[in-house]
């Protein structure tokens, strides 16, 4: 099978003017699928919910093509920097945890919580 080169996606055509579902990501991917240039087109959207960015920033970092958002209003622009930012800071965070401590506490029968 293979991948077309580029493909236009207008999420106003599929969303309307608000995107607040971290469904809208999955059917963003399933019409990118076998695209190698996905260019995601936010002409007219000025709302979209901290679940669908995280969900969208998480897919841009995941898919194996190349991806690029335009038409981005700047309130939409700004909000999508300020999750980037968040997710960031809760990855380091997560580093930091030690997951094998934890699991020997959970398996003691003798700790209490």
């Amino acid at each position: 099978m293979s991948k077309d080169k580029k493909k236009l996606i207008k999420l106003h055509s599929l969303f309307g003017s608000s995107i607040s579902t971290r469904q809208a990501v999955e059917e963003i991917a399933r019409k990118a699928e076998r695209s190698s240039d996905v260019v995601l087109d936010f002409c007219d959207i000025t709302f979209v919910s901290r679940s669908f960015a995280h969900e969208l920033l998480r897919f841009q970092d995941e898919f194996k093509a190349k991806v690029t958002l335009k038409n981005i209003q700047p309130a939409v622009q700004k909000f999508l920097d300020i999750v980037k930012q968040a997710r960031l800071s809760s990855n380091e965070t997560d580093e930091e945890i030690e997951i094998t401590e934890t699991s020997a506490i959970l398996s003691d029968p003798t700790v209490n919580f």
